[in-house]
């Protein structure tokens, strides 16, 4: 049976009050799993970070407040030159901090790249769960929060734009960190 074929066997079955009420439930599931897809995502910047560099690499999943610090009730934690800290309050920002300038060009590319690449894979594992791996519905709901959490994630990551706070994305970032000459300062694109 192919896909398309599903989802509209699936459109029939449903009835517009229950297709309300799995998207209510999808939306409570991406709100609740969004700081684990943060997560993953700010992950996939600091492992090869940790790898490329001998620099200590900051990890925050949470809200900066105006000082650039995390949840004031949250704890920094350090694992051998990994620190890193998770709040749930405002859990959809994450940042990943390390020495850029310790980094030749395409490492600097690997690790900036690695935040979208972990974001999409883990899109791609939660289509995989939702099409083929489970079948009781609320296994199947939770991937799709899952998935969806991703996929916001991934979209706002790789589309290359400034983000709200002036910071670019990291699609953008790759693109003008692709596009530098060698030698040049960080304001010279």
């Amino acid at each position: 049976m192919t896909f398309w074929h599903e989802v509209e066997l699936a459109a029939v079955d449903l009835n517009w009050s229950e297709s309300v009420g799995w998207l209510a439930v999808i939306w409570a599931g991406v709100w609740l799993l969004r700081p684990l897809a943060t997560l993953l995502h700010e992950l996939g910047h600091a492992i090869p970070a940790l790898l490329l560099t001998s620099e200590v690499v900051e990890l925050r999943v949470g809200k900066l407040d105006r000082e650039r610090m995390v949840d004031e009730t949250a704890k920094w934690r350090k694992r051998g030159r990994l620190r890193w800290v998770c709040s749930f309050r405002g859990s959809f920002h994450g940042f990943t901090g390390y020495d850029r300038d310790a980094l030749s060009r395409a490492a600097l590319l690997v690790v900036i790249a690695g935040g979208p690449l972990v974001s999409g894979l883990a899109c791609g594992f939660a289509a995989w769960l939702c099409l083929d791996a489970f079948e009781e519905t609320w296994q199947v709901m939770v991937a799709a929060s899952f998935l969806c959490a991703n996929a916001i994630l991934f979209l706002r990551s790789a589309i290359p734009v400034r983000l709200r706070d002036g910071e670019p994305s990291d699609g953008l970032d790759f693109w003008e960190t692709s596009r530098k000459t060698e030698g040049a300062d960080a304001t010279g694109v």
